[in-house]
């Protein structure tokens, strides 16, 4: 039975986790208090995520089943959404992953850039989001940055790593992956180039500016476990 995840903000503030099922949102906390198991936030399913998942999945199909006995649980009215995960690390973003936005970034900077990176046979490239200091939620107002007066967004598919990975392989890589969620990359794009740093130097890209400030990625509000996600690379 399909669930997704999420986290949202409770009673005094306080963020709690959830999980939706059948388009009804329900208290996960409250769903698990009596199950021996000590899942505060959706950040604490990833520590076990194998078992975690095979739990979830079982709570789903008892909610399917007979969902009146679970709606002592069932979050009424709008649900205030946090971003999903609450503690997470890093983010690492892909660069140059959609033709039309490198023929967009080719003609705004006057560069030549390599249209399409995977068939010329260049290696994927990656900057950072400075992790949980950068996110915000569904539909949270973002403070427009204090240095910036070129706000820019571009909508992403996220990638949530559900088990710790080093140097894994291409072939494996899918099977490290926990689930997918939406994200929103916001560029301050007037802070990418240092002003007076000669254009030949690598110290002239500011990608810190540029990418990492307070809100710069909205992230959620659902993460689907990527057993619901056949074809990741074709949705719609």
């Amino acid at each position: 039975m399909k669930y997704q995840v999420f986290t949202y903000c409770g009673p005094g503030g306080l963020l709690r986790p959830g999980i939706r099922v059948l388009d009804t949102h329900y208290d996960l906390q409250g769903l698990v208090l009596h199950g021996n198991v000590s899942w505060s936030m959706v950040d604490d399913l990833l520590l076990d995520w194998g078992s975690a998942h095979e739990r979830l999945s079982a709570l789903a199909e008892a909610i399917a089943c007979d969902a009146d006995m679970f709606s002592d649980h069932v979050l009424d009215g709008a649900v205030r959404f946090s971003a999903p995960l609450t503690r997470c690390g890093v983010i690492y973003a892909a660069g140059a992953n959609y033709r039309d936005h490198v023929e967009a970034m080719a003609q705004a900077m006057g560069m030549t850039l390599v249209l399409d990176p995977k068939k010329e046979g260049v290696p994927p490239w990656h900057f950072i989001k400075s992790g949980q200091s950068v996110l915000s939620a569904h539909q949270e107002g973002v403070e427009f940055p204090a240095h910036s007066k070129m706000l820019d967004w571009e909508a992403e598919l996220a990638v949530v790593i559900g088990r710790r990975a080093s140097r894994v392989s291409v072939s494996e890589a899918l099977s490290y992956v926990a689930g997918y969620t939406c994200a929103n990359d916001l560029s301050a794009r007037d802070n990418l180039k240092r002003e007076g740093v000669d254009v030949s130097s690598p110290f002239r890209f500011d990608w810190i500016g540029h990418k990492c400030f307070r809100g710069a990625c909205p992230l959620g509000p659902y993460l689907t476990p990527a057993e619901f996600v056949t074809s990741p690379e074709d949705l719609i």
